[in-house]
């Protein structure tokens, strides 16, 4: 699934913003190239290599949409941008190699470096009052579930399966607030804001189904085998013990300046 293997992605290039003035670090060398189409159907769709894995000193992406790398490279979630939409179909292959000692901070600006190369990116931040979902934790507390003891510190497996009428299944261990926001963001049309106030690491097991007409209701034990799962919103609150609020917010975008539809050449 393509939202497993993105959270994958913002995770083995995740780090602080620089805070410094030395020079934007780039790829040593780097291939840009439009997908084949139809490649997905052969080609495993997704990010290898990298800092963190056993082959960091090159990176190899197939099958990725521009917004995908913009996540990734500017630490934003789905929902946290304004720019064109074809950015969100646009597929392109990325193979990269890094100089030695390459870390993953440096890993997210040299993906910066790429689209502003390549693509003669122009973007910046700003903060914009914004329909949001807030998640928060109620009264009643939470009822998720802490990994067991001596687990490691860095995240488990997570999966996202299909479920009938629409629905899905997700299931992660020992992962992060933020993880799970970014995993919940594309199934709903606002961006979420982490108000929940929880550092630590989680197992989550969450069952909802997409449907506008699903019934604002918990499944109940008499209910059909093949009833509809509850929408989003009602899930996480009965499941996980989390509550799903609307409201007004800041919300801080990157805003697409200029990017163009085909890289220059490699």
């Amino acid at each position: 699934m393509k939202l497993v293997i993105l959270v994958w992605l913002a995770l083995a290039c995740s780090a602080a913003h620089a805070q410094t003035a030395a020079p934007i670090p780039e790829f040593e060398v780097a291939s840009v190239k439009p997908s084949p189409p139809d490649a997905w159907k052969s080609v495993k769709t997704g990010c290898t290599g990298g800092p963190g894995t056993s082959d960091p000193g090159l990176l190899t992406c197939r099958n990725l949409t521009l917004l995908n790398y913009l996540m990734v490279a500017y630490d934003i979630r789905r929902r946290e941008y304004s720019g064109p939409d074809w950015i969100e179909t646009a597929q392109f292959d990325i193979d990269a190699k890094l100089p030695p000692g390459t870390d993953m901070a440096q890993c997210r600006l040299m993906i910066q470096s790429l689209l502003k190369d390549r693509f003669r990116l122009a973007a910046h931040r700003e903060e914009r009052s914004m329909a949001v979902y807030e998640l928060a934790v109620p009264k009643g507390g939470m009822k998720l579930k802490s990994p067991a003891a001596g687990s490691e510190a860095k995240g488990g497996p997570i999966s996202l399966k299909p479920q009938p009428h629409e629905g899905w299944h997700l299931q992660m261990a020992n992962q992060t607030m933020r993880v799970f926001v970014d995993m919940l963001t594309p199934h709903l049309r606002l961006p979420i804001v982490d108000a929940t106030g929880l550092t630590g690491r989680y197992d989550f097991d969450l069952t909802w189904t997409d449907l506008p007409s699903s019934p604002e209701r918990p499944p109940s034990s008499d209910a059909p085998l093949d009833a509809p799962a509850p929408s989003l919103l009602v899930a996480v609150e009965d499941q996980l013990g989390l509550r799903l609020v609307q409201k007004n917010g800041p919300v801080t975008m990157l805003v697409i300046d200029h990017i163009e539809k085909t890289p220059t050449e490699n």
